[in-house]
């Protein structure tokens, strides 16, 4: 049993990178071909959905997914080859590795298949019931992320003051761009919760350890799902007993409530003694 679940545990991690390199590849293409943004509304709406799916260990997904993939990869090599660009002939060839690999790695079998899935979710479900934890429903945490909003465009309109003079739009994106995606892994991986968060009540913790606060690396994975999925991110939340949105899978992380003060100080004297 033991060994099932390590190998699902690893099967999920190589699917994260996957996906990551993935993502990162298309940011590269949109780059070098200069797409505007209804190509890039386009590309979210049909390929990142099975993608988010395939995160929850769905096997129709990964079919669709790679469907896709293989479909896109033909697009990028023989576009590449026509426009003699070698960097979207090896952009089409990732799309076509990380097709087969959905369907050739060893692990995969552990991520899809209904038997691993099915023990997974029992499991899961077993630890829910006997755990003394509450997990926030979807409204507190679309309210956190207001108010994380709020924050994020006050700190925009601070930047528009410092480079009032209208010719820096490339470096007041960038800069921009750099803050978002630093403020919530920053602040999750120090304190376990954004401003946004903290006023609601809610902390996100390592979800094998809920003494534990998510380390860096995973913390700026979620960021960048989050930030890529927008309210999207959030559609699982009522599909399973943790309440665990998409990028919380993505993260490996849970979202918890804070019942009382004194509760997230025993929780902080817990973390201090680490």
């Amino acid at each position: 049993m033991k060994t099932k679940i390590e190998g699902r545990k690893l099967g999920f991690t190589q699917l994260k990178l996957l996906v990551l390199t993935f993502c990162i590849c298309e940011t590269v293409f949109f780059i070098e071909v200069g797409s505007d943004l209804n190509e890039i509304l386009i590309f979210l709406f049909i390929l990142m959905p099975p993608l988010c799916f395939i995160l929850l260990g769905k096997k129709w997904a990964k079919w669709v997914a790679s469907t896709l993939l293989v479909l896109n990869g033909l697009f990028l090599f023989f576009g590449g080859v026509d426009m003699g660009l070698i960097l979207l002939e090896v952009i089409g060839v990732i799309n076509l590795v990380i097709a087969i690999a959905f369907h050739t790695l060893p692990s995969m079998r552990c991520v899809f298949d209904k038997q691993y899935v099915e023990s997974s979710q029992e499991k899961e479900k077993s630890q829910s019931e006997n755990e003394e934890f509450d997990y926030p429903y979807l409204s507190s945490r679309i309210k956190a992320s207001a108010i994380d909003g709020l924050v994020m465009g006050a700190v925009l309109i601070l930047i528009l003051q410092l480079f009032s003079n209208g010719e820096n739009g490339l470096e007041i994106f960038i800069f921009f761009s750099i803050i978002t995606l630093v403020y919530e892994p920053i602040l999750l991986t120090l304190y376990s919760a954004t401003i946004g968060q903290r006023l609601m009540g809610i902390i996100v913790r390592n979800n094998a350890d809920f003494t534990k606060r998510v380390n860096l690396f995973r913390a700026v994975l979620r960021a960048v799902t989050k930030y890529t999925l927008g309210w999207l991110s959030f559609f699982t939340i009522n599909l399973n007993n943790r309440h665990r949105a998409i990028h919380d899978f993505v993260g490996d992380s849970i979202v918890l409530n804070l019942k009382s003060e004194e509760e997230e100080k025993q929780s902080e004297k817990v973390i201090l003694m680490e």
